[in-house]
C-alpha cells in the first residue's frame, strides 16, 4: 500500500512539474488572418491587409480588416498587432493576395516568411489580383448574400481548382516551381466584378516575376498541356458548330484527362525541336441534337476538335515563349535527359528560340443517353 501511495505521489509531482503555460493562448483574445493581402504604397513601401473573424464579437459572423504600411511583410503584422485588441497570428492563412502590379516586380521575397516560420502554411493558395487586394477584400466583406471573405474566395478557389479552370498553386507549389531549373510557376488571377469576385485566368511567372496571362479557356487548355487537367467543361465556340437556325453557337463538352507525349529532338544548331501529342476524350452535352447521332458526323466533329484544340494550344505556346513562362517544364525534361547540353546553354535564352508543335486528337466517347 504504502509503495502504491508513493508511486502515485510521484506521478502527481512530475505531472506538475511537466505542465505549462507559459505559450498558452486564449482563443477569444486571438485574431486569426484568414487572408493576406500584399500590395505596394504610393511610396514604395508594402501595404499589407489582414482579414481575421471576430469572436465574440456583437455582430455575428462579423470580419475585422485592417490595412497597414510596411517595408517588411513581417512588419505588417507587428503594426497591425498595434492597432488592435486581438493577438494577430497567421498560423490558419488560407490566401495569400498580391497585385499585379507588385507581382511584376517579383513576388518571392514576399512569400519568404512562409518559408522561414514554421507557423505559417506553406498550403495557402498564392493568387493575382486585378487592382487592389486591400479593396477587393474590403468590398467582398460587404457582399451580403456571401459567406465570410476569406471562405469565399477559398471555396471559389477549391471548386475551380476541381474543375481545372486554374492551377492549385500553393505557396509550397510557388516555391518549387520558382527554384526548378527549367520550370516556371503560374498562379490563378481574380478581380472584383459587380457584387461577386471572378476568375479571370491564370499570371504567367517567368522566374518570379508577373510577365503575362491567360484567361479561363487558355488556362484550361494549359493545364491539360502540363497533364494536371481532370474533367473539364469545354466550350468550343467556332461559328461553323452554329446549328440550322442559327439559335445554338457553339458545342458543350466535357473533356477527360488527357493523354499527353513529348519527344524532345535538337536541329544542327542545337535548337530544341519539342513536338507535344495530346490525346483527349469528350462527352458531347449540348450540340445539334438530330446530327450527333451520325456516325460520320461524329467523325468530323472529332477532327473539328482536334484542329480547334490544336490552333488554341500553339496560339498558348507562342504567349508562353514571348513571355520567357515554362510552366510545362520543358526545359527539366531537358535537363533530366539531356544533362550535358543543359549545362552549355542558359535555357532563357534558348526556351523562346526553341520549335515547340502541339497536335491534338479527340475522341467523342458518348453524345447522350438517349438513342
Amino acid at each position: 500500500m504504502k509503495k502504491l501511495l508513493k508511486m502515485v505521489t510521484i506521478l502527481i509531482v512530475c505531472s506538475l512539474l511537466l505542465s505549462g503555460c507559459w505559450d498558452q493562448r486564449v482563443f477569444e483574445q486571438v485574431g486569426f488572418t484568414l487572408s493576406y493581402g500584399i500590395e505596394e504604397s504610393q511610396d514604395g513601401k508594402l501595404l499589407i491587409t489582414s482579414a481575421y473573424p471576430v469572436i465574440g464579437g456583437v455582430e455575428k459572423g462579423s470580419v475585422d480588416i485592417i490595412t497597414t504600411k510596411s517595408s517588411l511583410t513581417r512588419g505588417g503584422r507587428n503594426n497591425m498587432r498595434l492597432m488592435t485588441p486581438k493577438l494577430i497570428e497567421g498560423g490558419k492563412v488560407q490566401q495569400v493576395l498580391i497585385s499585379d502590379s507588385l507581382a511584376k516586380k517579383g513576388i518571392h521575397d514576399l512569400l519568404e516568411i512562409f518559408q522561414r516560420d514554421v507557423t505559417l502554411p506553406a498550403i495557402a493558395f498564392v493568387v493575382i489580383t486585378e487592382g487592389s487586394p486591400g479593396e477587393l477584400l474590403k468590398k467582398a466583406n460587404e457582399f451580403k448574400s456571401k459567406p465570410r471573405v476569406s471562405f469565399y474566395i477559398y471555396q471559389l478557389l477549391e471548386n475551380n481548382v476541381k474543375l481545372s479552370n486554374i492551377p492549385n498553386t500553393k505557396v509550397f507549389d510557388f516555391d518549387i516551381n520558382f527554384f526548378a531549373p527549367g520550370l516556371d510557376p503560374i498562379v490563378p488571377m481574380v478581380k472584383v466584378e459587380d457584387e461577386q469576385i471572378k476568375i479571370t485566368g491564370c499570371a504567367l511567372f517567368s522566374d518570379d516575376k508577373m510577365s503575362g496571362r491567360l484567361n479561363n479557356k487558355e488556362s484550361n487548355l494549359l493545364i491539360g498541356l502540363m497533364n494536371q487537367l481532370n474533367n473539364s467543361d469545354f466550350i468550343f465556340s467556332d461559328p461553323k458548330f452554329a446549328d440550322k437556325d442559327g439559335d445554338k453557337q457553339g458545342v458543350a463538352v466535357t473533356m477527360f484527362k488527357p493523354k499527353r507525349k513529348i519527344s524532345i529532338n535538337f536541329d544542327e544548331e542545337g535548337i530544341p525541336s519539342v513536338e507535344i501529342n495530346m490525346k483527349y476524350k469528350c462527352n458531347i452535352d449540348e450540340f445539334e441534337w438530330d446530327d450527333t447521332m451520325d456516325p460520320k458526323v461524329q467523325t468530323d466533329l472529332e477532327k473539328t476538335f482536334g484542329d480547334n484544340l490544336t490552333t488554341m494550344s500553339n496560339e498558348i505556346i507562342k504567349k508562353l515563349q514571348t513571355v520567357n513562362c515554362d510552366p510545362i517544364g520543358i526545359g527539366d525534361m531537358i535537363r533530366a535527359k539531356y544533362y550535358d547540353y543543359w549545362k552549355s546553354i542558359d535555357w532563357k535564352e534558348m526556351y523562346p528560340k526553341a520549335d515547340i508543335k502541339v497536335s491534338t486528337k479527340v475522341e467523342i466517347g458518348n453524345v447522350g443517353i438517349i438513342k
